[in-house]
């Protein structure tokens, strides 16, 4: 063990970076893999009117007019996510895990900029830590809030 925190001190913070991002996207994909088969989108409310909303995008354009086929939250949704997933929806296809894998994305890299942060305003060491905590801390993973749970961490390590 005491080797493995001399090889994370000695480590560059480019490679420390890669490694979370890595680390991170894969603890990403396999939730996403095991809650895409378990169909949790059945669950989904506002969501399912994001993923309507992205798909009237590529079909109408950057302004929606038409709000008929976004469902009964077509009120609850505004377009900023809308972009962004039919920008996903342009890049790779219409569909769930196309979304579950753009956001694991997105997801992973917030924890290695997390890890620049706090190796900005803290030890390498901790930085590391909270980094790793991030990658696996079950909101951040299941495409909670990142940028707050960043913000409280870089509060409680100042």
């Amino acid at each position: 063990m005491n080797r493995f925190f001399r090889n994370v001190i000695h480590a560059s913070s480019r490679r420390l970076a890669i490694f979370i991002f890595l680390f991170a996207l894969i603890v990403r994909l396999v939730f996403s893999i095991y809650s895409y088969r378990a169909n949790v989108m059945q669950f989904f409310s506002d969501d399912v009117a994001y993923f309507h909303y992205g798909k009237e995008i590529l079909r109408q354009g950057i302004f929606v007019t038409d709000l008929d086929g976004l469902g009964p939250y077509s009120s609850a949704v505004g377009p900023g996510i809308g972009w962004l997933i039919s920008i996903t929806f342009l890049l790779f296809g219409v569909g769930w895990m196309q979304l579950f894998v753009m956001n694991s994305m997105i997801s992973a890299f917030t924890c290695s900029l997390a890890f620049l942060l706090f190796e900005r305003y803290s030890s390498r060491l901790l930085a590391f830590a909270l980094s790793i905590y991030l990658c696996l801390y079950f909101f951040v993973v299941g495409g909670g809030d990142v940028v707050v749970v960043v913000v409280l961490l870089l509060v409680v390590v100042s």
